[in-house]
């Protein structure tokens, strides 16, 4: 398969820079994944300046600088055409992406920036729905000392001021997937050990793994509306079912108790019952009947009046 074929030699392009042989799980994974996953995958790189995200994206590239293989579809944008134009690197990106997904071929499109802010992050998600492209992050986490340390190392056009990091620090915010799913695809590497990075093929490993299906389309206004609707009335079915069940067991637990007491004689426990019976009634057909958008509310409303019926009820 040239999908399979293409993957492989990617992997081995990279793998064979450090003069290692493809190992064979790898070879594996890759040959499996091309069955699996979406044809174009967006990788996108985020972290402080100095992290070490463009000796990652090279390293992931296989290739020299500057050089591009368009078979391969792999693509590196540097920071600095993103300072001068962040749109016009965006409209680069879907341009790529656009190539990439008309073509016969696995592509991966490599986007290196900073990506500190989340809604940068989610544009390109964006994009990658758009393409119907897989999406993965790549987060280069780097104590800043050790970012502005190799930062101090550049040369002027390279380097980035110190109160411009230090701003960046404190703005960055970090890849979340626990409140942001979309993040879930989500690599993370310690920037401050990049040679054991570079020494291994975990990272292909990773976004193999993670180069799947491609990202899904927002449903349209109607069928969000219609999704709601069917998780309200699946919650006021659950709360109804609730309710039912409290107000049973307080009704059977009440009459037990009665029971237990020797001065009620059966005639009174029998009109009790009655009486608790026809408040369970009366709370089950108000909360069926109420037009409230909040059934929890409504759930509450009528659990504690059944109760002050049931305690005038004993009475």
């Amino acid at each position: 398969m040239a999908r399979s074929r293409l993957l492989v030699d990617c992997c081995m392009t990279w793998l064979q820079g450090d003069h290692m042989q493809t190992p064979p799980t790898l070879r594996h994974a890759c040959a499996e994944a091309a069955d699996l996953h979406a044809q174009t995958c967006l990788l996108v790189m985020c972290g402080l300046p100095a992290a070490g995200k463009s000796s990652i994206a090279e390293h992931l590239r296989g290739r020299p600088p500057g050089a591009f293989y368009g078979s391969e579809q792999a693509l590196i944008f540097d920071a600095v055409a993103w300072k001068k134009a962040r749109e016009s690197a965006m409209s680069q990106v879907e341009q790529e992406l656009h190539s990439a997904t008309a073509s016969t071929l696995d592509g991966l499109v490599i986007v290196d920036d900073n990506m500190y802010y989340r809604s940068m992050r989610h544009d390109c998600l964006q994009l990658a729905r758009k393409y119907q492209a897989a999406y993965i992050q790549l987060y280069i986490r780097c104590p800043a000392e050790v970012a502005l340390q190799r930062n101090a190392s550049r040369s002027q056009h390279q380097g980035v001021p110190e109160a411009v990091m230090r701003r960046m620090e404190r703005l960055f915010e970090v890849p979340d997937p626990q409140k942001h799913a979309w993040e879930a695809n989500t690599i993370v590497l310690d920037g401050s050990r990049l040679e054991m990075n570079f020494a291994s093929d975990e990272i292909w490993q990773q976004i193999l793994g993670m180069w799947k299906d491609p990202v899904q389309p927002v449903a349209d206004a109607a069928t969000l509306e219609q999704t709601r609707q069917h998780g309200r009335a699946a919650n006021e079915l659950s709360l109804q079912h609730q309710l039912d069940l409290f107000c049973r067991k307080a009704v059977s637990e009440i009459v037990q108790q009665l029971k237990a007491n020797k001065g009620v004689d059966q005639h009174q426990l029998a009109s009790t019952a009655r009486s608790l019976n026809a408040a369970r009634q009366a709370a089950m057909a108000a909360f069926k009947a109420s037009a409230q958008c909040d059934s929890s509310t409504e759930y509450e409303r009528q659990r504690v009046a059944f109760m002050k019926a049931c305690n005038n009820a004993e009475r």
